[in-house]
């Protein structure tokens, strides 16, 4: 009988793989960088992997029929140590979580009788609005969806490892608790580990003076900042403390499990880092897993464990084989966190009806209330002139004190004082807390710039969509007053405003413009969708000036403007819909549209592709740029596309695409995929050139990386 069949998605060193191997046979592994490729190719040489977003192939993987998808993108935009998105709590401004909705749009194209998503718990208790919307577009396809919450500590590793699973699956899916042994120590699991390897030391190598010093289950920075006396210590033009190591290192204790792996671990009774290979075991890995990098911990701990991977992938196997159907999509969430463990119906729309309780086992079995409890309480205040929001009620976890829990409340988005202030009183019933403890909170917040969510009383909350991108964007301009169904955003850059500065995005404009003018010579004639007031393209194909198009015809929905350049071979049209009069212009030999497809609704987006198609002659070129989304749109922006949502829409509109580069990127997200020598010469070019100037270099050469791609399209 053979196996069922396997997709994975983001799983860097191949962790995931490996436990899904045991139960299914995995067709392929799609990256979008390198990071983690070569380890996993070294002990698993079976599993093909595809690297970028544009090799994936997605339509070649949909002949045949897939039983799981499986990935944990990157979770830094929801861990505690994603210091980027402040800790989690602003996890909507980090590019990354573009990675999960690009993860989870394969569940869309492909189809699959199960998806799962691995992240930190934490991705389900800020980002609950995140995976509810994707759980809303799950089951507008047919799928329920099941929140599994689980520890890595019950499920066969040494380690204390807190996470969730997301798993969409049309068939029903009943995983089977664990049976809740206490795990191996960490002293048990590395006896008999005869060579270790060297110790890791990228951040320890600085501060071994410090490592006899830090106690059992103190991390790096505490020990520093006691060992350290105050007047030793420098404090930098950021307010960051100069030379003190990160937090994110720990040493272990002794006679317990692991605590989480993420970086370098400290040795409980040696003054030494853990190696690679510790880190490993640590991590479930079996004795014989090659590291390709022995140096980058990283490898280890940004992967699912294994064991955690082989219990998913046993369970849905078993679901597969019973094949149970479900009358109607469900949502529910499955706590086996700890011992007894849990199941809790949920519906898909609604907050929580009883509270999540994230529990731990201790000695006598029993279980306790851990970090946060929620539950959804509606909390009576005095009537007001504006709709009553119901406000969630946040248990706070033992040794909180009341100072803190305000902060807390703070940033989970939590508005109304008086109703903060009866939380407070409700959970510490001796503190005399007032809403000026809620002002001085707040105030102290901003001042050591930790987000504090702004809020104004939505008036169309009816009118928000249920994707994740779609409502997050237009929940905000509900917020600031924009209708969010306006269907076309007139907005532009103009040269008396954006001009008059170095921005990349004004510079990125500079360079299409000049690209563009490679296509055109006095042969061609050109169809300007969107030419903007300023019509800056006529100014492009003017240099060099003996190379002007046979004709150039620019159309804009704006108005008129009071003076526009002219040209004998232009002819512009205003007020424009071209949308609906694209039929009156003919075809051409290039058509460019530049920054315009975002600023209107998704289904436009659709029809405006088709229209530029049929504005094409057979062997013209479409030259089309807008922004990749990345989690947060531009304020101005109606629908940003993803890479792989506008390449779909392209190819179903009978167009092929022959180049895609990128105009603008930011420093961190081409540090990703730059090589040395490249990091190297953008170095010494800072020396001259600003950070705008810069963004545009490298952008080009990796568009995956970018936050802004031009697409070179031609007819099929």
């Amino acid at each position: 009988m053979s196996r069922p069949r396997a997709i994975g998605a983001y799983i860097f060193a191949g962790g995931f793989s490996l436990g899904v191997s045991r139960h299914f046979d995995v067709a392929c592994v799609l990256e979008e960088t390198k990071y983690g490729v070569a380890t996993a190719a070294r002990n698993m040489p079976e599993i093909p992997h595809r690297v970028g977003v544009d090799a994936w192939r997605v339509g070649e993987l949909a002949r045949e029929p897939c039983d799981l998808i499986y990935g944990n993108p990157p979770c830094a935009s929801w861990s505690n140590a994603g210091a980027a998105t402040k800790h989690g709590r602003d996890w909507r401004s980090s590019p990354l979580v573009a990675c999960t909705e690009r993860h989870f749009s394969l569940m869309e194209e492909l189809r699959p009788t199960f998806w799962a998503w691995e992240s930190v718990q934490r991705a389900w208790q800020l980002g609950e609005d995140f995976v509810r919307a994707l759980a809303l577009r799950a089951r507008d396809l047919g799928y329920s969806t099941t929140i599994l919450l689980h520890d890595a500590e019950y499920l066969g590793v040494p380690q204390r490892r807190k996470r969730f699973f997301m798993v969409c699956h049309r068939m029903a899916f009943d995983p089977r608790p664990p049976a809740f042994n206490p795990s191996q120590t960490l002293e048990d699991a590395l006896r008999g580990l005869n060579d270790p390897g060297e110790p890791l030391e990228r951040n320890l190598g600085k501060v071994r003076w410090l490592l006899p010093r830090v106690k059992q289950g103190e991390n790096l920075s505490s020990a520093w900042m006691r060992c350290v006396p105050p007047k030793e210590q420098v404090v930098g033009d950021r307010g960051q403390v100069v030379g003190r190591p990160p937090f994110t290192i720990k040493r272990a204790r002794s006679g317990e499990p692991a605590p989480v792996v993420m970086h370098e671990l400290i040795h409980p009774t040696e003054p030494r880092g853990l190696s690679i290979k510790e880190l490993a075991i640590l991590c479930g890995y079996p004795p014989t897993y090659e590291f390709v990098d022995a140096r980058d911990a990283g490898q280890v701990g940004r992967g699912v464990c294994p064991p955690v991977a082989e219990y998913l992938a046993r369970e849905v196997a078993r679901s597969l084989r019973e094949a149970r159907a479900e009358v109607r999509p469900i949502f529910k969430v499955v706590n086996y966190t700890g011992p007894p463990g849990s199941v809790q119906s949920l519906e898909f729309g609604e907050a929580a009806k009883e509270a999540t309780v994230f529990v731990k086992g201790d000695e006598s079995g029993a279980a306790e209330a851990a970090t946060l409890e929620s539950e959804t309480t509606k909390i009576e205040s005095a009537p007001t002139a504006t709709t009553h929001v119901p406000v969630r009620d946040v248990r706070p976890k033992t040794g909180l004190k009341s100072g803190a829990y305000i902060r807390l409340l703070l940033s989970m988005g939590q508005h109304d004082k008086a109703q903060i202030v009866e939380l407070v009183r409700r959970h510490y019933p001796a503190s005399k807390a007032t809403t000026k403890d809620v002002d001085y909170h707040r105030y102290k917040m901003k001042r050591e710039a930790i987000a504090v969510p702004e809020f104004r009383q939505p008036t169309r909350v009816e009118d928000v969509s249920k994707s994740p991108q779609i409502a997050g964007r237009q929940l905000h301009e509900v917020r600031r007053g924009v209708d969010p169904n306006r269907r076309f955003d007139k907005s532009s850059l103009r040269e008396r405003s954006h001009g008059q500065w170095p921005h990349r995005d004004w510079a990125a404009h500079f360079f299409r413009w000049t690209w563009a003018g490679r296509f055109v010579n006095s042969e061609v004639e050109v169809l300007d969708v969107g030419c903007g007031p300023d019509v800056p393209m006529i100014n492009a194909l003017t240099m060099p000036r003996n190379n002007v198009p046979r004709r150039y015809v620019g159309v804009d929905l704006n108005h008129e403007p009071r003076s526009a350049p002219s040209r004998l071979w232009a002819t512009l049209h205003w007020e424009f819909n071209f949308l609906e009069r694209y039929r009156e212009l003919g075809q051409f030999d290039l058509v460019t549209n530049f920054e315009m497809i975002e600023h209107m609704a998704r289904d436009d987006g659709l029809k405006l592709v088709a229209a530029l198609r049929d504005c094409l002659k057979d062997d013209g070129t479409l030259l089309l740029s807008t922004p990749v989304f990345n989690g947060k749109a531009a304020k101005n922006h109606i629908f940003e596309w993803q890479i792989d949502e506008l390449r779909s829409a392209i190819e179903a509109s009978g167009l092929v695409v022959e180049a895609r580069y990128g105009t603008f990127a930011s420093h961190q997200d081409i540090k990703r995929v730059a090589t040395t020598d490249e990091l190297a010469l953008v170095e010494k070019l800072s020396e001259f050139h600003s950070g705008e100037t810069l963004a545009c270099f490298l952008a080009s050469k990796y568009p995956d990386a970018s936050r802004n791609n031009v697409w070179r399209l031609k007819k099929k």
